[in-house]
């Protein structure tokens, strides 16, 4: 089973990959970068799924402003719901995917609902003091 999860109260679930799933288990287009090539560097945010879906992660694969990345992940990678499962997959299977989700929503101060895929502001959720394991979470 690729992932866990954990009540952590009524109205939230929180998500873990287990680090037993291979990199390259996903079979829809090319990995993500391996982790630490998806830093930010200054204002510039790598997207979690360069090489997918045709991204290159910004022009010369420099990364994107984080005032832009937003709009990138939505635009290219969730356009549809259909895409929004693909990605949600790719998350669940991909441990270094997952693992370069999690730098862009700690980069961002942001978490994501895993099961709608929504972003939003981490201090717009109480919970979030007390969680610090994942910024991916289910509401």
């Amino acid at each position: 089973m690729p992932c866990t999860r954990s009540k952590s109260s009524s109205s939230s679930t929180q998500y873990r990959v287990a680090p037993s799933v291979a990199s390259g288990s996903y079979h829809l287009g090319s990995p993500s970068p391996h982790p630490s090539t998806s830093v930010s560097q200054g204002d510039e945010v790598h997207c979690p799924f360069k090489g997918y879906d045709g991204c290159q992660d910004g022009v010369s694969g420099r990364g994107y402003a984080k005032s832009a990345i937003y709009r990138h992940i939505t635009d290219k990678h969730f356009p549809t719901k259909k895409d929004k499962d693909i990605c949600r997959d790719r998350i669940q299977t991909n441990f270094d995917c997952f693992v370069a989700w999690e730098r862009v929503l700690q980069d961002l101060k942001m978490w994501m609902c895993f099961k709608c895929l929504h972003f939003m502001h981490g201090k717009s959720h109480a919970l979030l003091n007390h969680i610090q394991q994942t910024s991916l979470q289910v509401h």
